[in-house]
């Protein structure tokens, strides 16, 4: 969550955001939305995260919510996390720098925002999974 915060410029939708969380926690499901250059390139930085899961194997919503929902009370607790929820948007604060977030997270941040600009967020949204569909469009979950 600290290098996703880092990596934003500006107030973003809070869909969007955890849009962009639930790519780096299960960067398998940035790679259809990728034309083949970059998904290629994904692939190679990412490694075998990036392939398909076996049919049996849960994805993060069920293994990571407990885990999400305390990153977000810490980070808005301690003003690292903006919220302002009439405008439904999260915003970077102060402190973040003290969070190390070298190499892989920050890697994975940067690699899905700029991968983003240039995806409808909407229908990435709908290529999602159900479940994990319901969490990014449910900002009132953990």
């Amino acid at each position: 969550m600290a290098a996703i915060l880092k990596t934003m410029v500006g107030p973003r939708p809070i869909p969007d955001v955890r849009l962009a969380a639930a790519l780096v926690l299960e960067p398998r499901l940035l790679v259809p939305l990728l034309p083949p250059a970059k998904a290629a390139e994904w692939r190679r930085l990412i490694g075998v995260e990036s392939d398909p899961l076996a049919g049996n194997v849960a994805t993060f919503v069920a293994r990571n919510n407990t885990a999400w929902g305390a990153a977000l009370r810490n980070h808005r607790g301690n003003g690292r996390l903006v919220e302002d929820l009439q405008r439904g948007t999260w915003a970077s604060g102060p402190g973040l720098e003290a969070i190390d977030t070298s190499g892989w997270p920050d890697g994975r941040a940067g690699f899905v925002f700029g991968a983003l600009e240039n995806i409808n967020l909407d229908a990435a949204v709908d290529s999602l999974p159900a479940d994990i569909q319901q969490w990014v469009i449910n900002a009132a979950a953990a």
